[in-house]
């Protein structure tokens, strides 16, 4: 639900390089550590992903102000086994009818991998 595919390209753009990274920063709405810059600067997300064979149940708002859709569109495509559903109107976090409509779509996924 509304993932995180951005991080890497977020710190990029926040950091013109890793050495101007100071100990402790302001990302988004939480502190983070050196390290985690450290950890994401070169990372890619959708190699990693990639590698990932099993089922996958992808969630993302239309109105998402933080990620932009563009991302869970790429995922979608590199996703060997993907449900990929965008809730119209939802912004980053799901709430109100976004919400009711993301847990039918859990429910319905985990029924189909026989979770539940």
């Amino acid at each position: 639900m509304y993932p995180a595919f951005l991080v890497s390209d977020a710190i990029h753009e926040q950091f013109n390089s890793l050495e101007d990274v100071p100990e402790s920063f302001r990302f988004n709405w939480i502190t983070a550590g050196r390290p985690y810059a450290e950890d994401m600067w070169d990372y890619d997300v959708y190699e990693e992903i990639g590698n990932y064979k099993d089922k996958v149940l992808l969630l993302h708002g239309s109105a998402d102000s933080i990620v932009p859709l563009s991302y869970s569109d790429r995922a979608a495509q590199v996703y060997e086994d993907v449900e990929y559903h965008v809730i119209e109107g939802a912004g980053h976090g799901f709430s109100g009818s976004a919400f009711d409509e993301a847990v039918r779509y859990v429910f319905d996924y985990l029924q189909q991998i026989e979770i539940i």
